[in-house]
């Protein structure tokens, strides 16, 4: 009987720890699904969150490429552009005196600026002959000086705002290039010439090798105010400016003031271009500061004709200075042989006194521009014969050599 009622015991408890075993089994599996189905809710938000974001994220991309847009269109792609050019050349001549030389004459770097819609700033910063500055500290005093071993110039040639009207009236202010003939503002630009050296470097821009010889016929540099501007088919320049002094280079003299004016006209004939340029300088300068002023004024002429493949370019110009006539000419041909070939020839003549006797030196050049890439980058060669018409020098040779490159 007791083993009955024992198995009996066994039968009722087994059933019920089964069940309680598949109602807990049950309610945990209720509980998991509860728990995923708050995970999968969450998912789902966050997923529409980061939908909203993405959303907006595009709406701010796309107001920020409106406005930048928007700005370029108004303002340009750039305010501030630079550009410039590079050059190099080698040099020798027969003359025993000198010794042949490399000379990297010249980094220039360009830049404008624009300021307003009709104002601009220009600047151009001229590195010659690779510059190279040491400083000198004195042990005793500390004074700080420019050592021996210095080399090389930088130059500030221009620095000007423009304010512009319109193209007839422009008016400038600051320090540049005097406007004078064809080449004083790009004197040192070697890609815009097939030359190794500017043309009539030698003459009609003869820069002399001392303050005083420092351009003879007008002012290299010019610190004041230009009135310039152009219609159809003529245009012009006016300046006045700081004088100068013969003390020292680029100096200006205040005591005096210089005058100047270019006028040009463009004419088409035919199959062939033609620009005629006349430019007059004048000022008063004087060698001391105790001496008196003196009376330079300077007259040119200038032709640039094209005709299909050929370039003629002459300029003339007479001067006074001191009571001293001077003269000085050049006339450059040139000829596309082919896109890259360009042969030149030129004849240059320099009188520094008409009324001495044999003061004159006179120029022969032929040469040779291979065009790398046309006015951007060239190679020049060059001979020179120079006849000095005077007792003390004799004729002799010059062979150049240079390489020319703008950015």
């Amino acid at each position: 009987m007791r083993n009955k009622i024992m198995v009996f015991g066994i039968g009722l408890i087994l059933p019920a720890f089964f069940l309680q075993m598949a109602w807990a089994d049950s309610s945990e599996l209720q509980i998991l699904k509860e728990e995923f189905n708050q995970m999968r809710q969450k998912m789902e938000t966050m997923q529409i969150k980061i939908e909203q974001l993405e959303t907006g994220q595009s709406k701010v991309a796309q107001t920020v490429k409106e406005e930048v847009a928007k700005e370029v269109a108004e303002k340009g792609p750039s305010r501030l552009s630079w550009h410039g050019y590079f050059g190099w050349h080698f040099e020798d001549e027969t003359r025993n005196t000198i010794n042949p030389t490399f000379d990297a004459f010249q980094l220039s770097l360009v830049s404008k600026v624009d300021i307003t819609e009709k104002m601009d700033l220009y600047s151009q910063f001229v590195y010659e002959h690779a510059p190279f500055y040491e400083i000198s500290v004195s042990s005793a005093t500390g004074a700080r000086t420019l050592d021996s071993r210095s080399s090389g110039e930088f130059t500030v040639n221009d620095a000007y705002v423009t304010y512009t009207i319109d193209e007839k009236l422009k008016l400038r202010a600051g320090k540049f290039a005097t406007p004078f003939g064809l080449w004083n503002t790009l004197m040192y630009a070697a890609p815009t010439y097939v030359t190794v050296k500017q043309p009539g470097r030698d003459t009609f821009y003869d820069r002399g090798s001392d303050t005083e010889l420092d351009a003879y016929f007008f002012g290299r540099y010019s610190m004041g105010a230009w009135l310039l501007g152009s219609y159809d088919i003529f245009s012009y320049d006016f300046y006045v400016v700081n004088g100068r002094t013969t003390l020292a280079q680029h100096r200006d003299d205040n005591r005096n003031k210089a005058i100047g004016a270019r006028l040009g006209i463009d004419l088409s004939l035919g199959s062939s271009s033609l620009k005629l340029l006349y430019s007059r300088y004048q000022e008063e300068l004087r060698a001391s500061t105790t001496s008196p002023f003196f009376r330079q004024y300077t007259n040119a002429l200038s032709l640039e004709w094209t005709i299909n493949k050929f370039k003629l370019t002459s300029e003339i110009e007479d001067s006074q200075r001191q009571g001293a006539g001077m003269t000085a000419l050049y006339v450059l041909g040139q000829y596309n042989l082919t896109d890259k070939f360009v042969p030149f020839a030129q004849f240059q003549f320099h009188d520094p006194d008409k009324h001495a006797p044999k003061s004159k030196t006179s120029y022969i050049t032929g040469g040779l521009a291979y065009q790398i890439s046309p006015w951007r980058a060239m190679l020049k060669f060059q001979v020179d014969r120079v006849l000095p018409d005077n007792a003390i020098e004799s004729d002799y040779w010059r062979f150049l050599t240079g390489v020319a490159a703008s950015f």
